[in-house]
C-alpha cells in the first residue's frame, strides 16, 4: 500500500466480505488463520476494474494471505456459486446487494 497516497474521499460505501456456510469464519481473524491453513483462497468481486479487489489488497498485504480474485458477470452468478458451496467467500457492498442475499 506504500504505492498509494490517499488524497481524498470520494464517496463512502459500507462493503463486507461474506464467506459460505463452509468456511469455518466468524470474524476477520479466523478468516485469515484459515486462508493461512489453506495456503490461499478464492473470493468474487464484479471484475477487475471494480472496487473488490482494491479492498481485497488491504487484508492481503496487511497480513500476507494469498487471495484470488474471481471475477463473475453478475451478482446472481456468484451468490448461486457461494450458496452451492463453490465459491468460498464473496466481496460485496452491504446496502446494494449483501444485505439482500443474507
Amino acid at each position: 500500500m506504500k504505492d498509494f497516497l490517499p488524497l481524498t474521499a470520494t464517496f463512502k460505501a459500507p462493503m463486507v466480505l461474506a464467506v459460505g456456510r463452509n468456511i469455518p469464519a466468524n470474524n476477520v481473524r479466523e478468516f485469515v488463520d484459515y486462508v493461512k491453513r489453506q495456503g490461499s483462497l478464492s473470493y468474487s468481486t464484479l471484475g477487475n476494474a471494480s472496487t473488490g479487489p482494491v479492498l481485497m489488497e488491504m487484508p492481503r498485504g496487511l497480513t500476507g494471505i494469498e487471495l484470488e480474485n474471481v471475477g463473475y458477470r453478475g451478482e446472481t452468478l456468484a451468490v448461486t456459486d457461494m450458496i452451492a458451496g463453490n465459491l468460498p467467500a464473496k466481496e460485496d457492498a452491504w446496502v446494494a446487494n449483501a444485505r439482500r442475499d443474507v
